[in-house]
């Protein structure tokens, strides 16, 4: 609003002048002058004004110059005014062909991606269909069952008794080691008593 206002200054020291209504009316309704949508009686209104108003005739000088120098610049064949319902009906043709297909459309798809596959499948394969399978010999391994050393068992006793290399039976063993116990201090049960000096 700022440009449109700035022709309606003044030289003096009174700096700008509030608009006049009918400067106002003709500002509002320009652009459909300009475009011609406006009624006979409202476009004779406005010729009046620019004919009556040397500022408002000013202002549409210079949009008329104006738009002449940018229709100037553009090429021929942009310059030519396209129909929009024409624009518009070659875009839904467009997008109505694929669905004009229907199910041919799918189905050639289906057949084309049926198609890429068994290809690139016979591709993959095709190497090792081709070629014998190579047979290997090697030469025969002899099995035999393993030999079990005899290990002897050895047990320490606890305390005073001597280490000796015997297989004797696990639970003799553990009659050797039982203990004794009750409100003394836990004790080993004598020997003599439990298994007897002869034993051993």
């Amino acid at each position: 609003m700022k440009s449109k206002m700035s022709m309606f200054r003044q030289t003096g020291r009174e700096g700008r002048q509030a608009v006049p209504p009918a400067c106002r009316q003709f500002l509002d309704g320009y652009s459909d002058y300009r475009d011609g949508r406006l009624k006979p009686e409202a476009r004779s209104r406005v010729i009046g004004h620019l004919e009556a108003c040397a500022p408002c005739a000013r202002y549409d000088r210079v949009i008329r110059k104006g738009v002449e120098v940018l229709r100037a610049e553009q090429p021929e064949t942009a310059a030519r005014p396209t129909r929009v319902a024409a624009v518009r009906h070659r875009a839904l043709a467009e997008e109505r062909r694929p669905q004009a297909l229907g199910a041919a459309g799918s189905g050639m798809t289906l057949a084309a991606s049926v198609i890429v596959t068994v290809l690139l499948t016979a591709a993959a394969w095709l190497p090792f269909l081709s070629l014998p399978t190579p047979e290997v010999e090697m030469p025969p391994v002899v099995a035999s069952a393993p030999t079990v050393p005899l290990v002897p068992l050895v047990f320490s006793l606890p305390g005073p008794f001597p280490v000796q290399p015997t297989r004797t039976a696990p639970v003799e063993i553990a009659r050797a080691m039982l203990f004794e116990y009750g409100h003394t201090p836990a004790r080993p049960v004598s020997r003599e008593v439990e298994t007897g000096l002869d034993q051993y």
